[in-house]
């Protein structure tokens, strides 16, 4: 997904993370972040932070396995268009 967006020279706020299940239910959770993504490695800690135990607690997925998962990035923007993240520590 981040590689796509990265191609397509765009970047994205709203993540959306979509679970269907075996016995047909589906869970969606979504959040909008306060600055766009720009690396795999924020698309991943966001995904993962909606994925949370609870989602993820026996007692919740009891008898049910998880049969899709589906991601979605939007609130799209131009990349080229965003002021670039300076370096925190590192390269100046």
């Amino acid at each position: 997904m981040a590689a796509r967006l990265e191609r397509a020279g765009l970047v994205g706020r709203t993540v959306t993370l979509k679970l269907k299940f075996s016995d047909r239910r589906t869970l969606t959770r979504q959040q909008t972040l306060p600055r766009p993504l720009r690396q795999a490695a924020e698309l991943e800690q966001a995904v993962a932070h909606l994925l949370s135990a609870e989602l993820l607690a026996p007692e919740f997925r009891a008898g049910r396995g998880v049969r899709l998962t589906g991601v979605t990035v939007s609130s799209l923007s131009p990349a080229d268009e965003l002021p670039a993240q300076p370096w925190l520590f590192g390269p100046e």
